[in-house]
């Protein structure tokens, strides 16, 4: 028998939590993104343009107490289990709906539960019923029911692979050196949902770090001379193999049918390139050899002193760096597009690396249109000192890009990921030093203007003598602003800036130096000492979720070149691109191709690098079968670990029941049997 009435989803149970859905879901959309965010936000102003009205009238809306009981009862552990295996067991009547996979959260216990601590965490920095301590509670409630059930694998690497990897195509299910994100699907949904404790978890690390040292488990302890020589090894090869990897790649991946007449050795050279180019340590270590190359090349640039009059004056390093950011530029695109908006900004270095590109950019393009304008290289105009002033700027950001790369360790990820948030404090503390930096910089410019517009009017009066101080520094909003800034670090504000010529008005040098004695009382010694407490108050916080804090952001990373779509390091990405883009008829090629080989009664495959190339019928029904059977896997591994994982939790506590329940029958029983 069907329930008739059935408990909301916690995705469902109210207006916010539709409307946090409707948000989260608008973020996996790049054109219409920004569309749906705007008419998002008229709807949101609207709808609270109205409940104030209400408020107004005394009409205001009471929270709901069936919401309050359904959001308790849908984020409790033992009723998200109980759910799941009801829905999941095959005599249940619910067992066809899943099947359908109507609803996402029917597929998968773990992904309920995280995809319930996400909105929980979310409704609580909106307008809610309950306390924002409750619902907190409730999402870490929720998470660690989903680290719970990991936990159960005891162990079991195969039932942990398994677990991880939500479609089952993953090379660590497959045993096969390709769709290495596929392995760690669940975990890159619980980073996008940003569950630290989930993914900060021993199990998700372990995982991480088998697809990441996937065929050389010995990397980590190699000591520093080999690691170093095996780095400039690989530079080596990748440099020198590109021109095969990129046609070959371009072939295989646009005329799949040509792969069935591949000889043996073609193949084992492919599956090499493949591990050069993809892997995922190497295509970290290829890209990260690149920057360094890109910011050896700018240091480079920093003692060219000399502009050619050929090539708009620019010299051969300035060409190979425009190289260099233009495969930079492709690649971020290509990321942006592939990830989405809200998540490639939502990562601090895209948006360095944002930053970067468009600096580089614009200083060049400022010098080219500068020099199509004028011909020549003329110093003295003020577009060349911009264009030049700009690209040094890109200099200086470009280095900082650099500490992204200190996160794979773990001495230098935490230190770095500990500076980067106690920023924050100090952008907190620039709302109070503006304050009174301006503050006091208005009051010191009004009396020392004063003192210059009295002598201007002593001169008009008295022309006989031209002794009359007509202008002072501090006379001059920018020159105080200056004078005000280097005080700060003791190289302003000295005695002949305060004092005044005329003797007359010495009591506006006793202001100014009552003005400037309160400025540096109130910025250096009580607003920068706030900062100092503020900053070490930070990082004792910090330091208590240091380790969670530092592997969720090195799991970011890690997940982002893992899953990156561009193999091909910068600037040899920009050939790359070009001849996939003079590939528009390729189509049609393919179509030929795949009727020849259809003649020949060959099959072919998807394009799975790494692959075992076999064409044959019944290796591909064979391949089809496995799949199927590695789909149905997962969720017979997943209700294992959710039946351990009731026994674990609450076995006690049944036995227990049970035990007072026969306990009370046997003593109601007990008169009736006496009086008998």
């Amino acid at each position: 028998m069907e329930e008739k009435e059935e408990h909301k989803a916690i995705g469902t149970s109210s207006a916010m939590f539709n409307d946090i859905v409707e948000e989260e879901n608008m973020k996996d959309n790049i054109m219409d993104c920004f569309c749906k965010f705007i008419c998002s936000e008229l709807k949101n102003f609207c709808e609270n343009l109205k409940k104030n009205l209400l408020k107004n009238n005394g009409e205001e809306d009471l929270p709901s107490e069936e919401d309050r009981v359904n959001l308790e009862i849908q984020s409790n552990p033992l009723f998200l289990s109980l759910k799941w295996l009801w829905r999941n067991n095959p005599q249940s009547p619910q067992h066809k709906e899943s099947k359908k996979g109507k609803e996402s959260k029917l597929k998968d216990v773990i992904e309920a539960a995280l995809d319930d601590a996400f909105l929980l965490e979310k409704m609580a920095s909106y307008e809610n019923p309950f306390s924002h301590d409750k619902y907190m509670d409730r999402a870490e409630e929720c998470e660690k029911f989903a680290i719970d059930i990991v936990e159960q694998v005891n162990g079991n690497k195969e039932l942990l692979h398994k677990v991880m990897d939500i479609d089952g195509e993953g090379a660590l299910v497959n045993k096969k050196s390709d769709n290495f994100i596929c392995s760690l699907s669940l975990l890159k949904m619980a980073a996008n949902k940003e569950r630290k404790m989930f993914v900060a978890s021993p199990n998700c690390q372990f995982v991480l770090d088998e697809v990441i040292y996937y065929g050389i488990p010995g990397w980590r302890n190699m000591g520093i001379g080999i690691k170093t020589f095996w780095c400039l090894l690989q530079l080596l090869q990748v440099s020198v193999m590109i021109p095969f990897y990129i046609p070959l790649k371009l072939i295989r991946k646009n005329f799949p049918c040509c792969r069935g007449c591949d000889s043996n050795c073609l193949r084992e050279l492919y599956h090499w390139l493949i591990m050069l180019y993809e892997h995922p340590y190497s295509k970290f270590l290829n890209h990260t050899l690149s920057y360094i190359i890109f910011l050896a090349l700018i240091f480079g640039s920093s003692f060219e002193h000399k502009y050619g009059p050929g090539g708009a004056g620019l010299t051969w390093i300035d060409l190979v760096i425009m190289h260099f950011v233009l495969g930079l530029l492709i690649q971020e695109i290509v990321e942006a597009w592939r990830q989405g908006a809200f998540i490639y900004f939502s990562k601090w270095w895209n948006v360095v690396d944002t930053v970067i590109i468009l600096a580089f950019i614009g200083a060049y393009g400022l010098w080219l249109i500068a020099w199509g304008v004028y011909g020549e290289w003329k110093p003295e105009k003020k577009v060349f000192i911009y264009a030049d002033g700009i690209y040094a700027s890109a200099c200086v950001v470009a280095y900082f890009h650099l500490a992204h790369f200190f996160q794979v360790n773990s001495t230098l990820g935490p230190l770095q990921l500990s500076l980067y948030k106690m920023l924050r404090d100090v952008l907190k503390f620039l709302a109070i030093f503006l304050l009174l930096y301006f503050a006091f910089a208005t009051g010191v410019a009004k009396i020392y203007s004063y003192y210059v517009a009295s002598q201007i009017e002593l001169q008009k009066r008295d022309t006989t003598t031209t002794d009359h101080q007509v202008s002072h520094p501090l006379a001059l909003h920018a020159n105080t602003f200056i004078v005000l800034f280097w005080l700060l670090f003791g190289g302003g504000g000295q005695e002949e800036s305060i004092s005044v010529q005329d003797q007359d008005f010495m009591l506006i040098t006793k202001f100014g130096r009552v003005f400037m004695g309160a400025y540096v009382i109130c910025t250096i010694l009580v607003a920068l000492n706030m900062l100092i407490a503020m900053m070490n108050d930070s990082f004792h916080k910090i330091k208590k979720n240091a380790v969670v804090e530092w592997k969720f952001s090195r799991t970011q990373m890690w997940l982002e070149w893992i899953d990156k779509g561009n193999s091909v390091p910068v600037p040899f990405n920009i050939p790359y691109v070009v001849l996939y883009l003079f590939f528009p008829f390729r189509c049609l090629f393919r179509k030929s191709l795949c009727f020849k080989g259809e003649q020949n009664n060959e099959v072919s495959i998807e394009d799975i690098p790494g692959s075992n190339f076999e064409r044959c019928d019944d290796s591909k029904d064979s391949e089809t079968f496995d799949k199927k059977s590695m789909k149905q896997d997962r969720p017979d591994a997943v209700k294992t670990l959710v039946v351990e994982y009731l026994k674990k939790h609450y076995e006690a506590k049944w036995n227990e029941c049970r035990a007072k329940t026969a306990r009370s029958d046997s003593e109601r029983d007990l008169p009736s049997v006496c009086s008998g």
